[in-house]
């Protein structure tokens, strides 16, 4: 139905309602028959005059969408016929949409043939393909194989069965549905294909496992439901592990298990060269099939903000959009859902090119399903360093917007001084997150960057009209590496009175932080925070604060990589930084490392002790673990137990034995499954024994 038609309609409706025309017989003034209708000068039947898929209504005198006839295989969708699954082509035939039956087809594979994505081959050829599905259960976490996407041109081929059973025992067969984990080492496009055999209607859903693409509900499918076979492209915008999963078509449209012994499928994954990008700088359009289209657009200046927006020309059940914005190779943010979806990307610089992918997240529509794109682009203002930035009031996206460069890795000091300004900090969408100020009168904020780009911050002024002046003290500070047993001599400290220092630390160490301050008024304060973008404290939190007392080291136990932002200051910090300076150093200590299990205890013997001697030890056991521990001495020496705090106080465990006796103690495993210890001597020097088993719990 075009929309010219009901335009056509609904002037004729008003001529008629104004008297301005001659109108049907059932309309007062009429000069034409029935069933007609005076239009240009001559009396045309109303069928004539009204698009497909609608009637004319003689009491409103309008063009309305009406009751369609749709063939069998088919559904009314508004005026549009969509496939309803009930009628599935198999080998050699395919669907005719005008008589709701299936045709021979010479170019679909013939009987006792499928798709290998390239060519019809062999069933027998398909049970040879180069993965087969693994044993059931095999969906989500039970997965089906694992596939790496092959390299450019190369296929990949998966033989199975979908067989649904009653997988949880509750006596309901559930839907069976194959879960792959697809490992992609780059940005790719592929090309899937999923042929059923016996009589399946072959489809799948492939999905993001982790990331910003787990955030942003990334997810494509292939479905086809007046054929065996689901065949589309799907552009994977980031290397990593998705999870595709095979199906019987039928149980995505309804949440019921299709299938029997008999029907299996043979899937296909062939990476295949991404197509040329067209250039867009307002509108473009375009079809949704199978393929992807590609679009281009350069931003003018630094700071350009891309809004965009594409919509289908009518709505239907059958089709839904998804769109992808690509930087640099990189992805930027995706959406995906419904006959529209939109989309902002900020942090463009005047030399960047943003690649826009236009895509269906499923489209099953037998009728082509036309597409515009829009495309916006709003410029905002750099903040800069010490002068007055003039902020435009209430653009396009609601905020006052500015922005400043970051590096990754770095540390950047915002100050503000404005009683009249509040200061937000935005998401990847621009959208407001914190308020990292309101009124901000003599304000700071610090800024951790993980990635090099553009911060930008929402500000908003109590009473500005068309414009306002935004000052800014910036001062970026790149973290000095402090590595493990290595020291930083005479660290001068900012004009703040802070310095900022990386570390970071291997799987399973034990370190030991010490601060000396040369001229601090007060303590020497140590914030440790997590490698996280965005602003220290009021986004990300720190990990521990503490004071550093020379001589008094910090202890810090990880069992993971971990890499840590140091923010150290003095805390009475007078302004006078020039003459303040700093030494820090990072030692490993050294430790034997204990884990015991419930079928395997930990057993030590003759270990050699020097006279007052402190031995270290860490216990690692799951949480609430109870864990017995004994040391025995072999020669006439007093041992004690001691478990250790952050700057190695102890507190005395187990000091019950007399000289030459066995000192024994019970451990509950506190919420980290990690609890430093200590064995030592008081002066004598000797040997002993020492095990560590798991009680075993009644």
């Amino acid at each position: 139905m075009g929309f010219d038609r009901i335009a056509v309609g609904l002037g004729i409706a008003a001529a008629c309602l104004f008297g301005n025309a001659s109108c049907g017989d059932n309309v007062q003034g009429t000069n034409c028959g029935e069933g007609t209708l005076e239009f240009e000068g001559e009396c045309r039947p109303t069928d004539a005059i009204c698009g497909a898929g609608t009637v004319f209504d003689e009491d409103i005198g309008l063009c309305l969408p009406g009751p369609i006839d749709c063939v069998r295989g088919t559904v009314a969708d508004g005026n549009h016929c969509i496939p309803d699954g009930s009628v599935i082509c198999d080998d050699g035939t395919t669907f005719n949409a005008s008589s709701g039956r299936c045709q021979s087809d010479i170019a679909a594979c013939g009987m006792g043939t499928v798709l290998d994505g390239v060519t019809c081959v062999s069933l027998d050829d398909a049970i040879a393909a180069s993965h087969e599905e693994e044993p059931e259960p095999n969906d989500d976490d039970g997965l089906a194989g694992s596939l790496d996407v092959p390299n450019l041109t190369g296929n990949r081929t998966i033989y199975g069965c979908i067989q649904p059973i009653d997988i949880d025992g509750n006596g309901t067969i559930d839907i069976d549905r194959d879960s792959y984990r697809l490992t992609a080492n780059g940005p790719s496009l592929v090309d899937i294909s999923v042929d059923g055999i016996g009589g399946l209607s072959g489809a799948f859903v492939i999905r993001a496992t982790s990331g910003a693409l787990l955030d942003d509900g990334w997810s494509r499918t292939g479905l086809n439901l007046v054929s065996d076979t689901s065949r589309r492209q799907v552009f994977l915008p980031a290397a990593g592990e998705y999870l595709l999963d095979i199906v019987d078509g039928r149980s995505l449209l309804v949440p019921e298990p299709v299938g029997s012994t008999d029907t299996c499928y043979l899937a296909s994954i062939r990476n295949i060269v991404l197509p040329t990008a067209t250039s867009v700088d307002a509108i473009a359009t375009g079809t949704l099939g199978t393929g992807v289209h590609l679009l281009s657009f350069g931003a003018q200046s630094d700071g350009d903000i891309v809004q965009d927006l594409v919509a289908l020309g009518a709505p239907t059940s059958a089709a839904s959009l998804a769109m992808v914005h690509m930087r640099a190779g990189r992805y930027a943010g995706g959406v995906q859902g419904g006959s529209s979806v939109a989309d902002t990307t900020p942090g463009l610089l005047s030399t960047s090119n943003l690649l826009i992918v236009v895509e269906p997240e499923f489209n099953y529509s037998l009728d082509p399903v036309p597409f515009e794109y829009t495309l916006n682009h709003l410029p905002s203002e750099e903040l800069v360093s010490g002068s007055a930035t003039s902020v435009p009031v209430g653009d396009a996206l609601g905020l006052e917007m500015a922005w400043t460069p970051v590096a990754k890795g770095d540390v950047v000091r915002l100050r503000i001084d404005d009683p009249d300004i509040s200061v937000f900090s935005l998401d990847r969408r621009l959208v407001r997150e914190t308020q990292l100020c309101a009124g901000c009168a003599n304000s700071e904020f610090f800024y951790q960057a993980t990635e090099t780009g553009l911060l930008y911050l929402g500000i908003s002024h109590t009473s500005a009209l068309g414009s306002f002046d935004v000052v800014i003290d910036r001062l970026s500070q790149t973290p000095l590496p402090l590595a493990v047993d290595s020291q930083l001599s005479d660290l001068p400290l900012g004009p703040d009175g802070l310095g900022f220092l990386e570390t970071v630390q291997e799987a399973l160490a034990w370190t030991s932080l010490n601060g000396t301050p040369t001229n601090f008024v007060g303590d020497l304060q140590a914030q440790r925070y997590p490698r996280t973008s965005g602003f220290l404290d009021a986004e990300v939190s720190p990990i521990e604060s503490l004071v550093l007392a020379p001589g008094s080291p910090r202890l810090h136990i990880s069992d993971a990589l971990e890499e840590n932002l140091w923010r150290v200051s003095d805390s009475a910090f007078d302004g006078t930084a020039d003459s303040e300076s700093l030494e820090l150093s990072l030692s490993s200590v050294s430790f034997a490392d204990l884990l015991p299990t419930s079928t395997t205890p930990i057993e030590l013997t003759a270990i050699a002790i020097a006279g007052g001697e402190v031995q270290r030890y860490l216990l690692r056991a799951s949480p609430g673990e109870e864990v017995e521990l004994m040391v025995s001495p072999i020669d006439a020496i007093d041992l004690s137990i001691r478990q250790l705090s952050e700057f190695e106080s102890v507190v005395v465990l187990e000091d019950s034995g007399a000289v030459g006796e066995l000192e024994l103690v019970q451990i509950v495993m506190p919420e980290s499954g990690q609890m430093p210890l200590s064995v030592q001597t008081a002066t004598e020097a000797g040997s002993y024994d020492l095990s560590a088993a798991i009680v075993a719990t009644p």
